[in-house]
This record gives C-alpha cells, sequence and structure tokens, in this order.
C-alpha cells in the first residue's frame, strides 16, 4: 500500500487555527494603535493581542481613558471566532470571571497603569469557538515558580507572558496564561526571562520564532531585558521582529514585506514606541 500524502493546507483548515501560526493569503495585516475597546470590537476583525498604549483625557473629564493596541486577523471563514475583550478589571479573578461567564478562554492578558498614580489594571481577549480548550492563569509570580506549576500541572505550555509586578531593578513577578499542550495544540516551545536583544536574535539563528515577547523595564543601573515565549519553526516560516519602532513603522514594515503583525509591546515609558513581531504571509 502506498503513502498517502495530505496536503498541509487541507490540515491546517481542518485542525484548529491558531492566529501565531496560521499563513494568510493577504495583505491585511496592520496592527492598531491607541484605540477605544469599541474599535477594537468593531465588525470585521478580531483581536487576538492586547496591550494598554496610554490613557487620555476627553468630555472635559479628569478620569483617564485607556486605550490599546494590538493585532487583529479577519474574522472570517475558518478563522471566525466568538470574541470578547474586557478591559478595566481590578483582579485577575475579574477576568478569570469574566471568561467563566463568556463560555471562551484567555487568549491575551494584559496588566497595565493607564498613567501615573492610576491603580494596576487588566484587559483581556477572550475567544471561543468549538474547539475551546481549558485555560490556566497564574498571575505576580516568579519565573522559578512558573516554571514548578509548569512542571507540577503536567503537559502545559505557555501563550502569554508579562512582567505584570516590579521587584527591584529590571527584575519582575509576571502572568502567564497556559493551555494544554497536547493533539493540535502540541507544540515544542520554552520560554525565558531577562533576555538582551542579542540573546533573543540567538535564538532566532538558532532555528526558533518568537510568538510573544514582552519587555521587562528596567532603571538606570539595570537595562531593560526581555521575556519571550518561542517555539520550534519545523516548516521554516519567515518571520521577523522588531525591537523599537513607532506603530506607523510597524504597519509600514509589515505592509511593504507582505507580512502581519502577531504580537505587539510597549517598550517605552516616554518615548511612544512598541515592538512587534511579524509572520509572512503567502
Amino acid at each position: 500500500m502506498g503513502v498517502i500524502s495530505i496536503d498541509p493546507n487541507v490540515i491546517q483548515a481542518l485542525s484548529p487555527r491558531d492566529e501565531k501560526d496560521v499563513i494568510l493569503h493577504d495583505d491585511n495585516g496592520a496592527a492598531l494603535y491607541s484605540e477605544t475597546v469599541p474599535y477594537f470590537q468593531s465588525e470585521g476583525r478580531r483581536p487576538f493581542t492586547i496591550a494598554c498604549t496610554g490613557g487620555s483625557v476627553s468630555g472635559g473629564s479628569s478620569a483617564i481613558n485607556a486605550e490599546f493596541g494590538g493585532a487583529f486577523i479577519t474574522n472570517e471563514g475558518a478563522d471566525n471566532k466568538v470574541f470578547k475583550v474586557l478591559t478595566d478589571k481590578p483582579s485577575v479573578q475579574d477576568i478569570k470571571s469574566g471568561a467563566q461567564n463568556f463560555g471562551g478562554r484567555i487568549l491575551s492578558l494584559n496588566p497595565y497603569v493607564s498613567s501615573p498614580g492610576e491603580p494596576r489594571k487588566w484587559a483581556a481577549i477572550l475567544v471561543k469557538d468549538k474547539y475551546t480548550v481549558p485555560t490556566t492563569v497564574w498571575d505576580d509570580l516568579t519565573a522559578a515558580q512558573i516554571h514548578t506549576n509548569l512542571e507540577n500541572a503536567g503537559n502545559l505550555r505557555l501563550i502569554d507572558l508579562r512582567p505584570s509586578l516590579h521587584i527591584s531593578g529590571n527584575t519582575w513577578k509576571y502572568t502567564a496564561v497556559a493551555i494544554p499542550n497536547t493533539g493540535w495544540y502540541a507544540r515544542t516551545w520554552f520560554s525565558q526571562v531577562g533576555q538582551t536583544e542579542q540573546q533573543v536574535n540567538d535564538y532566532k539563528n538558532q532555528g526558533w520564532r518568537m510568538v510573544h515577547l514582552a519587555r521587562e523595564f528596567g532603571d538606570t543601573a539595570h537595562p531593560s531585558t526581555w521575556c519571550f515565549i518561542a517555539e520550534a519553526n519545523p516548516h521554516h516560516l519567515n518571520w521577523h521582529w522588531i525591537p523599537d519602532a513607532s506603530f506607523d513603522d510597524i504597519n509600514s514594515y509589515a505592509w511593504d514585506h507582505h507580512m502581519r503583525v502577531i504580537c505587539v509591546m510597549y517598550v517605552h515609558t516616554i518615548i511612544n514606541n512598541f515592538g512587534a513581531i511579524f509572520l509572512q504571509n503567502n
């Protein structure tokens, strides 16, 4: 009996589609910057990463209105999913409760302070479809504690990792989101914290593909570093990252190189610049 060969495109169409893996055959890959939540939920697009880009004052009020940036995918066909955006939640437990009430899972989780002196809040993107899997969330743990939890839990993998509570210098506690690393969702992966830009590039040169990055802000004596989630890249997907650029430059790079943004992160506390990970379209 001969070997049956199945087109990888057919497999991809029948399996759950990971927004950070799927190859799209169009150039609709721009990210959005400093938008309100209603715009995030406007028809036709679905956000799958979220990052607070600061706050603004409007309508004669002294209240700070948080604004957000993120990466989007066209919400149609095989990529169509029901989603919800949560913002201004006072705790991770509120996010968990929101996901439970929604009947979905947490796809992206962002701790933020919209303005100096404001209390920390949380934003998240929730998603549900016929493939919805259990989500595990840990908040304000050291990297070592998260590593121990992963080992104790068994076969999980991280899909989101953010610095969430500053300790000192560029040392942080983190919030992490994990899903089962089984079946269609299985990946060869690892995560790191406290990495320099050169170290991130070294892993890229070794063949790893970054699917998530976040900035660990330091101080004058401790340079800022990176935490990341990386996956093996057996199909040699073409990807790129930019550590520090304006949102306009990020979108220009995506359009000029027929790529789309799959992760965007805030990289300055004063200059409104961002980092981004790109994945090749087509």
